[in-house]
């Protein structure tokens, strides 16, 4: 008598039964937790801040870097502020009190001797926004809108202890790279969606912009100063935000499009006793004797 598989069937469906119960568990420990707990913490940040300007910082990673170009260290926690909703998309905050952003040392070029410059970037609010914890996009973080502050110090020349301020830049960091059918310019830096283990890791946030609001002096003397400093720093930029890379990834221009040599048309024949005319077989006319 051949015996029954049911048995055997139905604690394969309990073992399964538990081992999502389980894991559904793990991440509603994690995610579904104490309010304000840390999802991620940002390590790294690099940053385009202006065409004329150089970076003289030891601690970047390639100083020379056109672009005023930095990678450094710098600390911002993600935390939540509620648990998954029915789509497995969690709201986060990034509080401007947890914001950490290393002093990044460069110079202006603009014509005559370098003036050295220290840059401070930073929030004057807390970020919003949402982390897809368990979705269709799982791994991917969206902070909004959120007004950043770039200060920058000059620290040598005439206008020594001027403070010129561009405030109320309105930043939104995605791990996303634009919209669908979007190309990213070649050059700009790349978000990563963060790796869905826990805690997540290995991902980036970028934001871009085509320009910084107008720098105010922090004296009415010093706006020549600082009409200088937006000059240096006009035009796109951005910033990365990064946990566990290094470098941010950047876009590529596409490959040229070969040359295809064109085939002439063959050219078209005709019968016997037919010559071409204007793209016409048309019939010889017969010679006079």
């Amino acid at each position: 008598m051949r015996e029954s598989k049911r048995p055997q069937e139905g604690l394969k469906r309990m073992r399964l039964a538990l081992l999502t119960a389980f894991a559904l568990f793990a991440v509603a420990g994690v995610f579904a937790g104490p309010a304000n707990a840390t999802v991620v913490t940002f390590d790294d940040a690099e940053a385009d801040i202006g065409p004329l300007l150089k970076m003289v910082d030891p601690l970047c990673d390639d100083p020379d870097r056109a672009g005023a170009t930095c990678n450094k260290n710098a600390s911002a926690d993600v935390s939540l502020t509620g648990a998954p909703d029915g789509n497995g998309v969690a709201p986060v905050t990034v509080t401007s009190a947890s914001w950490t952003f290393p002093t990044w040392k460069t110079q202006l070029s603009a014509g005559g001797p370098p003036t050295d410059l220290d840059v401070n970037i930073f929030p004057t609010a807390n970020i919003t926004g949402t982390y897809d914890v368990s979705g269709a996009n799982a791994g991917s973080l969206a902070l909004n809108a959120a007004p950043f502050n770039s200060v920058v110090t000059i620290q040598s020349g005439a206008a020594t202890g001027a403070v010129c301020t561009s405030a109320a830049n309105q930043w939104a960091f995605t791990t996303e790279n634009g919209p669908p059918g979007q190309v990213p310019e070649p050059g700009e830096m790349l978000g990563q969606d963060f790796t869905t283990a826990l805690p997540p890791a290995n991902g980036a946030a970028v934001a871009l912009w085509d320009s910084l609001q107008p720098f105010t002096p922090n004296a009415a003397p010093f706006q020549p100063a600082c009409d200088q400093i937006a000059l240096g720093t006009s035009g796109p930029g951005g910033l990365w935000l990064a946990n566990g890379l290094t470098v941010a990834q950047r876009a590529q221009a596409p490959p040229p499009t070969p040359n295809t040599p064109t085939t002439p048309p063959a050219k078209k024949k005709c019968k016997k006793g037919q010559k071409l005319k204007k793209g016409k077989c048309v019939k010889k006319k017969k010679k006079k004797k």
